[in-house]
């Protein structure tokens, strides 16, 4: 007893050949001409498809099926790729190929079991991808766990995968994201599907907005001017102690400590005691 069509997707050909066959008995002869070496190049092509796929070959074998349909576009032949990613293991690839073959074979034979399939591949992949982030989360990954939910969403359409990325925002402190996320859902679910979100718009609303670092910053730059001008009036004092010092050393008679040269000195060594005591208190 032969497998079934699932198993054996090459049956498809007998139809494409069919259709395009009669197909081309409408046209001119040029066109005909030109549908018959499409129609042979697409069963070329289909059957190197039927090859790789009795070797498991089956990336190989979907590349065949898509060039065959872009040859001669029948839907059963997006089926047959989508059946072949489903055996590769490439899930997102497969979802999409039976999503295009439901879209495009509105009376096909294969819906029911495209559409059985289709759902089946996405709680497969939800489970692998949640899995997976969890694993990035736990590792400190939190923005590559978001990655793999948002692409998990774009396949799936999966709402509640919003509320996770929203939980992941909300831990790195990305609230403007998760405000986003949480939107996202809210605009798409029932109102028996609303509180999960709702709740936790309402925290991050009712969340203290964080101290403003502006006085802070404010008082650390006065601290660091105020400072700086003790350093000037430290250099000046200094500057006063080594002319002083250079005259002892080269002979000249001291000056008298009632000279301006010392009230100058200790004027600005003053002075930069006193800014530098202003400075630290202000930064």
């Amino acid at each position: 007893m032969g497998r079934t069509f699932v198993e054996r997707p090459w049956t498809v050909l007998v139809s494409l050949i069919a259709v395009l066959l009669s197909a081309g008995t409408a046209t001119a002869e040029g066109d005909a001409s030109d549908g018959e070496e499409r129609v042979a190049e697409a069963k070329q092509v289909f059957a190197q498809g039927e090859a790789y796929f009795h070797q498991q070959k089956y990336l190989e074998a979907a590349g065949s099926y898509l060039a065959s349909y872009e040859l001669a576009p029948r839907p059963g032949l997006l089926f047959n790729a989508a059946l072949a990613f489903e055996k590769a293991g490439e899930l997102e690839r497969a979802i999409e190929h039976y999503g295009r073959y439901l879209e495009e074979a509105v009376d096909g034979e294969r819906r029911e079991d495209a559409r059985a399939r289709r759902a089946g591949l996405r709680v497969k992949l939800l489970s692998a991808r949640r899995q997976r982030a969890r694993r990035q989360a736990e590792a400190g990954r939190k923005l590559a766990a978001i990655e793999t939910l948002r692409r998990a969403f774009d396949v799936t359409g999966d709402l509640p995968l919003l509320i996770e990325i929203a939980d992941l925002y909300i831990e790195i402190g990305d609230e403007q994201q998760a405000r986003v996320a949480l939107r996202r859902y809210l605009a798409q679910v029932s109102s028996e599907q609303r509180p999960p979100a709702e709740r936790r718009l309402k925290a991050l609303d009712d969340k203290p907005e964080p101290p403003s670092l502006l006085p802070g910053i404010v008082g650390l730059s006065a601290g660091v001017a105020l400072i700086g001008i003790g350093v000037l009036f430290h250099a000046d004092a200094s500057g006063l102690r080594s002319d002083i010092d250079r005259q002892l050393d080269s002979g000249t008679p001291p000056l008298d400590r009632s000279d301006p040269v010392f009230d100058d000195g200790r004027r600005s060594a003053r002075r930069a005691m006193v800014f530098y005591g202003l400075g630290a208190a202000v930064a």
